[in-house]
């Protein structure tokens, strides 16, 4: 009897040490799922923050840098009709043609006007132009560039984008103000969902001016919204917008990481409470407690190698475009920076050529942006045969506009635009808008040695004018110049 006892004793003591240690390692597990959830949670919101805010970025960039392109363009197409609107401002019809001209190649234009440098405003038709526009232009007459920002109106909240041209002597600005509610949608389907997108003014009080929802309203602008204002919440990312005042701002409330952080620790709680009734009332079912853990770490690994391949994606996603499978502009302004210093180094040569499409929108009109969407793709074909080599690439950094950089003299790039211009004659896409009567490119090219004299934003500016002159010559041509 004794030594019976004292074998139940041993048991029970057996089974009432396993029991503890079975729930102190659920507990220590399940402590460390939440725990490691919680900080996968936590650290995806801020590589998706950080992804979310550098698109938004990109996306106001090309939106911007298009409009400008677009207007310097219209100004140069246009300059007679707009000097008969500089030498008869007061008669309407000569701003409605101008007007409603660019407005169908900008639909989001909200006016136009002509300011003379020393003499101000030569028409203003809508009474728009306050006070903040006037020290824009006459900054761009000072810098010849200026940097976007918000401006009130007696109607809307606008933004301007100028070009300059001269008559008789004197300069001019000719300048179109932009709503911003295309930078309103670009924002509200570029924010994921959780988190609070806004674009703020890079004033000391940071002021907001576009969120999720949309433009702030015009009477409230007395009572503008402000960072410092928005204590509850906490900022997972913030970065600039080249060649304006504002900031890409992503804010994220506090209470979602603790309803998070919550969603995780209940059902553990839940399960942890669960276990221990089995352990304790129901030892013979011990065996599926930790099939059940096995299965939960399965789940574990698996939710991990999700995440693993979304993360991969996600910055697949940042540096390729979605529709040519080219190269982007972050892309190329980050290895572009490189390869320069790379050449910089080594004292050897390194070439930019710009490619762009000829007379794209009159494809896009006549053929429809699917047609379009095509057309890219075909032109990005090529372009990605041409550059395979190691030492060189090509990113789409606008509509219809690539770049390459090449580490070879202007020479091989010259040879290599004539291979670009034989395979798309070969290719011989259709283009009855253009005088080809085929898809045809211009080609732009600027070569150097990199010194402490040149910077590699002096080689795409060339580039950019060999560009130009290669439009001006007839396009389907390709045109070199060397630093």
């Amino acid at each position: 009897m004794v030594s019976q006892a004292k074998h139940s004793f041993l048991n029970k003591n057996i089974i009432n040490g396993f029991s503890f240690g079975v729930l102190l390692v659920l507990l220590l597990m399940l402590s460390w799922i939440v725990y490691d959830k919680h900080n996968a949670f936590i650290q995806n919101n801020i590589n998706v923050s950080r992804t979310a805010v550098e698109n938004v970025r990109d996306a106001l960039a090309i939106s911007i840098d298009t409009k400008k392109r677009i207007l310097d363009n219209f100004v140069e197409n246009n300059r007679p009709q707009i000097v008969r609107l500089i030498q008869h401002a007061e008669i309407k019809s000569n701003f409605d043609y101008l007007y409603l001209k660019l407005k169908k190649q900008l639909p989001d234009l909200f006016t136009i006007n002509v300011y003379r440098e020393g003499k101000g405003l030569v028409t203003e038709h809508n009474d728009f132009v306050g006070r903040i526009c006037k020290v824009d232009l006459e900054d761009f007459l000072l810098v010849d560039f200026h940097e976007k920002r918000t401006h009130p109106s007696s109607v809307q909240y606008h933004y301007d984008e100028i070009s300059s041209l001269q008559l008789n002597g004197e300069r001019y600005l000719f300048f179109a103000s932009f709503s911003l509610d295309d930078l309103a949608h670009i924002l509200e389907h570029s924010t994921p969902d959780g988190h609070d997108m806004m674009i703020i003014n890079d004033s000391d009080e940071g002021f907001v001016e576009i969120t999720s929802k949309g433009v702030r309203p015009l009477t409230e602008s007395m009572k503008n919204p402000t960072l410092k204002s928005l204590e509850s919440e906490k900022i997972l990312s913030k970065i600039s917008v080249p060649g304006t005042h504002w900031y890409v701002v992503d804010l994220q409330d506090q209470q979602e990481n603790k309803a998070n952080l919550y969603s995780y620790v209940i059902p553990s709680v839940m399960v942890y409470l669960l276990v221990t009734m089995i352990v304790l009332f129901m030892r013979s079912i011990l065996n599926k407690s930790f099939i059940l853990m096995s299965r939960l770490n399965e789940q574990l690994i698996t939710r991990n190698q999700e995440i693993t391949a979304l993360n991969y994606d996600l910055e697949n996603l940042t540096v390729t475009d979605s529709l040519t499978g080219l190269f982007n502009r972050r892309y190329f302004d980050s290895q572009y920076e490189n390869e320069w210093n790379r050449a910089f180094r080594d004292h050897k040569i390194i070439s930019v050529m710009i490619v762009d499409i000829d007379y794209f929108k009159k494809y896009n009109d006549h053929y429809g942006h699917p047609e379009g969407d095509k057309c890219l793709q075909q032109v990005s074909s090529i372009l990605s045969a041409t550059f395979s080599r190691s030492n060189e690439f090509v990113a789409r950094v606008g509509g219809e506009e690539f770049i390459a950089v090449i580490n070879d003299n202007k020479r091989a790039c010259e040879e290599i635009g004539s291979q670009i211009h034989a395979a798309l004659k070969a290719m011989n896409i259709e283009h009855v808008k253009s005088e080809k009567g085929r898809v045809t490119v211009s080609i732009g090219i600027a070569s150097a040695v990199p010194d402490k004299h040149t910077r590699r934003s002096d080689a795409v500016k060339k580039a950019d004018e060999a560009l130009y002159r290669a439009k001006i010559n007839g396009r389907d041509k390709s045109v070199a110049f060397n630093l």
